[in-house]
């Protein structure tokens, strides 16, 4: 079994040694200028020629982040830098721009290129575009399906150029590379490495600017998606060839960085070494391809038998490594989606309650004593990293459970309504009969006053009891 090269973001020289020790094979970073991420802390090019030969002593590659659109006025001192960085030796330079293309190619040929997400080459056409220009590398946009993901591997393979995914980290919420909302709504472009991230804000969402419609319960970061993380499907990805898994953070905490390249070193190690890991792994794809393969009809029992049994394996697979992904909850995580690359896995991409970290679930509250303030907390099964004295605790209420008091007060309010009604109408009824009871005895005392002759032109007056 080959392994992809696990690739870790760098945004300072601390990250730089993190990602490394943590088990990195390569890192990626940027100058001061021309990459995606200007307000990562980033490094001077002296920094860059340092920080290459402290990775080359460890065997690790390091690929400089060139990838923003290119201005006219721009080019002559680009291309400069480009030339220092062949000079000192970095391994390839990440491009969105297709003019540095043709640049690099006419004047530094032996320059290793790898298209970045933001050049957007997302299928068969596109790849095959990148083998003309001299392209060694495509990093394939988040948006990129898994049916669609091994086709164009096998395809690329064909043509000598390698394949990197996104495995962890966060997501924009426009297609790769083409949002505009920063520049529009602030002046500061996302394709030049500026982006204010306005995904991240609340909104509103309106008919005619009077009537707000917000889904219910979901909150009001409406452009506001989750973070990927590929963790637990990284024996699918591997199946694929995959050539590279990238982890997104160069903005990061230190934390952060050596944690998630840890864990994903880590696991990837118990795929290619651990040989219960293996085992298990071989049990769930055959049967699901049994599950898949099988012709004619079979009895819902057998088949919720054989969803049974793949549940367990897979559910067993997790608790062996439940520590690490309870490690990369701690670290940062808006909560986790499989994003698009696997859809039917985790639809829900958006997370609308909330636009930074979430933290890890750890239970419920299960009593509460306000005399002694005291809380009782019910952890949820197979929890490993227990609160202990120090660790901060955020405690949220339930939506879900919110609305359904509200629901239920509801209901019973408009029970409780409905029952005063009808008593309200059985005692409005009760008078009216009553009522009529006294008028017709008025009516019969009329008939034998009149009868014997007395006065009855002053009637009785009605009144309620």
């Amino acid at each position: 079994m080959k392994l992809p090269e696990l690739l870790a973001p760098v945004g300072s020289a601390e990250h730089l040694k993190l990602a490394i020790l943590s088990g990195a094979n390569s890192i990626y970073l940027s100058g001061e200028n021309f990459g995606a991420r200007k307000f990562a802390e980033n490094f001077t090019v002296p920094e860059i020629r340092e920080a290459v030969k402290y990775a080359h002593l460890h065997n690790v590659k390091v690929y400089v982040t060139v990838n923003i659109l290119i201005k006219e006025g721009e080019l002559e001192k680009v291309a400069n830098y480009l030339l220092e960085l062949y000079k000192m030796g970095v391994d390839a330079v990440l491009i969105q721009d297709v003019g540095l293309v043709k640049i690099i190619n006419e004047n530094i040929p032996k320059l290793t290129i790898h298209a970045s997400t933001q050049m957007n080459l997302h299928n068969i056409e596109g790849i095959k575009w990148a083998s003309e220009h001299n392209i060694k590398r495509v990093v394939l946009p988040r948006e990129t399906e898994m049916n669609e993901l091994k086709e164009i591997i096998d395809y690329a393979h064909s043509l000598g150029i390698e394949i990197e995914i996104f495995a962890h980290g966060a997501l924009c919420y426009s297609y790769s590379g083409h949002c505009l909302l920063s520049s529009m709504q602030g002046g500061r472009s996302g394709n030049r490495g500026t982006c204010a991230q306005p995904c991240r804000e609340k909104y509103e969402l309106n008919i005619n600017k009077s009537k707000k419609i917000n889904p219910k319960n979901e909150g009001d970061y409406l452009l506001s998606p989750r973070d990927l993380s590929l963790f637990e499907h990284l024996d699918e990805i591997v199946g694929l060839e995959v050539d590279s898994i990238k982890i997104e953070g160069r903005m990061r905490s230190n934390d952060y960085v050596a944690t998630v390249v840890k864990n994903y070193r880590k696991r990837l190690n118990k795929l290619r070494y651990d040989k219960t890991s293996q085992a298990l792994n071989r049990n769930i794809k055959e049967l699901e391809r049994k599950s898949k393969g099988k012709k004619g009809r079979s009895t819902d029992l057998k088949k919720a038998q054989e969803k049974e049994n793949i549940a367990k394996l897979k559910q067993e697979q997790k608790l062996q490594n439940l520590e690490s992904l309870e490690e990369l909850e701690l670290v940062f995580n808006r909560e986790f989606t499989t994003g698009h690359l696997i859809p039917k896995n985790n639809p829900m991409i958006m997370n609308r309650k909330k636009p930074g970290h979430q933290g890890l679930y750890i239970g419920k509250i299960h009593r509460y004593n306000p005399q002694t303030e005291e809380i009782h907390i019910l952890l949820k099964d197979n929890l490993i990293h227990i609160p202990e004295k120090g660790d901060g605790i955020l405690i949220e209420t339930n939506p879900n459970l919110e609305n359904d008091n509200n629901q239920n007060n509801e209901e019973n309010s408009s029970k409780d309504n409905k029952r005063l009604k009808s008593k309200q109408d059985k005692r409005a009824k009760r008078k009216e009969k009553r009522a009529k009871k006294e008028i017709n005895q008025d009516k019969h005392s009329e008939g034998f006053l009149q009868t014997y002759g007395f006065d009855i032109s002053s009637k009785p007056v009605l009144k309620d009891s």
